[in-house]
């Protein structure tokens, strides 16, 4: 079979996902990590098969705050509930939510304390959402428990303010806020900071933020996979 013209190709859906993770952009064909595990590959294809209740149905960036609440408690119980019970329960942890400069947050640490060299570290987790999605702090604690039970850290996650209702640089203020509060306590060599996706973002902006305001950056930053 011969290859598509250029025409062809364009005229092709511009995105797609093969059920093997073969990713079509554009008439490039970006194949599969090679890293993949056996598990993950296994979860990718029953996650590949299943047929989604519905496509990801985020209202208007304009509309009213009580439509977008609606789907964040869709999004919160379709998603975030379900990954959440599993992750709590594999990994042993004990969550406390408080709030930090004004910024509401959870703290995550191993059952049984943080481990003895990192009983004076503390890392802050800035949770992925495609700048819209995981509103609160429940993502951030899939994304924290885990490392928190593996590493025995002790973390802190926040609920940064997102689009629509808030613009750059609400997240990176909130972050530097948080920081600047832990430093009260910590040293900058015992902080690190993490984040996914969009909550990648913030990482950088807050070491521009953190600069302005003459605190001294943390031991590590961390972006993982930063969406644009």
């Amino acid at each position: 079979m011969s290859e598509p013209s250029q025409d062809q190709r364009l005229a092709q859906p511009t995105t797609h996902i093969d059920r093997d993770g073969t990713v079509h952009v554009h008439g490039l064909r970006l194949p599969p990590s090679g890293l993949w595990s056996a598990e993950y590959r296994a979860f990718h294809t029953s996650c590949a098969a299943a047929k989604p209740a519905t496509e990801f149905p985020a209202p208007a960036r304009n509309a009213p705050k009580s439509e977008w609440d609606r789907f964040d408690s869709w999004w919160e119980q379709r998603t975030n509930v379900v990954l959440l019970k599993k992750v709590r329960s594999r990994y042993p942890v004990e969550v406390s939510e408080k709030t930090i400069a004004g910024v509401r947050v959870a703290v995550i640490e191993p059952k049984q304390g943080p481990a003895k060299r990192n009983e004076r570290r503390v890392l802050v987790n800035l949770r992925g959402g495609g700048f819209v999605y995981n509103r609160g702090l429940s993502f951030g604690q899939i994304e924290s428990i885990p490392v928190a039970a593996i590493g025995g850290f002790r973390i802190v996650t926040l609920d940064y303010r997102q689009a629509p209702f808030h613009s750059f640089p609400a997240a990176s203020e909130d972050v530097a806020a948080v920081y600047s509060e832990l430093l009260r306590e910590h040293s900058p060599e015992t902080i690190g900071i993490f984040g996914s996706s969009a909550g990648a973002n913030p990482v950088n902006h807050a070491k521009f933020s953190s600069t302005l305001l003459a605190l001294k950056w943390p031991l590590c930053a961390v972006p993982v996979f930063p969406a644009i």
